[in-house]
């Protein structure tokens, strides 16, 4: 992964969304300090993981808002390898960040769950749901940075699948990462091959 080219993306992308000066600067420094916060574990050289549950907490706690009486975060112990950590972080800022401009996380009554499986097809599976939203008409045509990044970077960098889901009452994003990018816990993974 190129870090210079991660930023270089994160700053055309910003800047194409037509912001003030301030928008733009509040904007890109949320994103450039989503993947900074893991330079130091990847400085360390390669072999490195960071939790997957650390990294959702980290970014609903930036947002100001991991309200345990609203999120729900639930998943088998579960470590981001290497250079998928920046992309994952990345992709987790911009559902948190939406969530809070605009879904559950916007509105008293919204509720986040956050959960992620390893699927019978070895891939990880992370789902991120919203609900309780008032949805605002024509909203799944807004395909700013996050969900193109969501959508696109995540499949070009990692060879992930994703899908939004626009619902009633939310949204539901979810993200298929495939093996190379995550490992499971060894006492969990051996449970679940003892399971099938």
């Amino acid at each position: 992964m190129n870090l210079i080219a991660i930023v270089r993306s994160i700053l055309r992308r910003t800047q194409d969304n037509g912001h003030s000066i301030d928008e733009f600067l509040a904007h890109f420094e949320g994103r450039f300090t989503a993947i900074a916060r893991y330079q130091g574990v990847m400085s360390q050289g390669r072999g490195r993981s960071v939790d997957l549950e650390e990294i959702v907490r980290d970014e609903l706690v930036t947002s100001q808002c991991l309200d345990t009486g609203r999120c729900a975060i639930a998943g088998p112990p579960c470590y981001i390898c290497d250079d998928s950590i920046e992309v994952v972080a990345l992709a987790v800022h911009e559902l948190a960040t939406n969530a809070v401009k605009y879904g559950a996380l916007s509105q008293s009554r919204g509720i986040l769950q956050v959960g992620w499986t390893r699927g019978k097809d070895g891939a990880l599976h992370f789902a991120w749901s919203e609900g309780g939203v008032s949805m605002v008409a024509g909203a799944q045509q807004v395909r700013g940075f996050g969900r193109h990044y969501v959508e696109e970077g995540l499949a070009y960098q990692l060879g992930a699948t994703t899908a939004f889901t626009y619902r009633p009452g939310g949204i539901l994003c979810e993200m298929h990462l495939p093996a190379p990018c995550f490992r499971i816990a060894p006492w969990v993974a051996e449970q679940d091959d003892a399971a099938d």
